[in-house]
């Protein structure tokens, strides 16, 4: 879900792990992310590695539609948008601080 939110379009099944210490899974931190979004002046058709309810196209894939998509891993219907609402929310912030903490490390960055 954040990949296509954040427009990520090499999203693939290989970019989603699990990591497992004893009993326990839970998914791991994500990592090669490369968010299109910098390229993109609204002109071009932008796809997915995934698809979302049959849809590859990042522009037909709304918020319903990822909800919906929680239904196939067991997620109520409430509870999905509570979580497609809190990651399009909480995602400016979260990419933003990051960033900014990334070109802090930087030689060249402005401090």
């Amino acid at each position: 879900m954040v990949n296509v939110i954040a427009g990520c379009t090499d999203a693939h099944a290989k970019n989603n792990s699990l990591m497992l210490e004893r009993r326990s899974v839970r998914l791991a931190p994500l990592y090669d992310l490369l968010s299109y979004a910098a390229y993109s002046d609204g002109s071009a058709s932008i796809d997915s590695a995934m698809s979302v309810g049959g849809d590859y196209r990042l522009r037909r894939i709304s918020a319903a539609k990822l909800e919906r998509a929680g239904a196939m891993f067991g997620v109520d219907a409430a509870e999905a948008a509570e979580i497609v609402d809190t990651t399009r929310k909480g995602l400016r912030p979260a990419v933003a601080d990051e960033l900014l903490l990334g070109l802090r490390k930087l030689p060249l960055a402005l401090t």
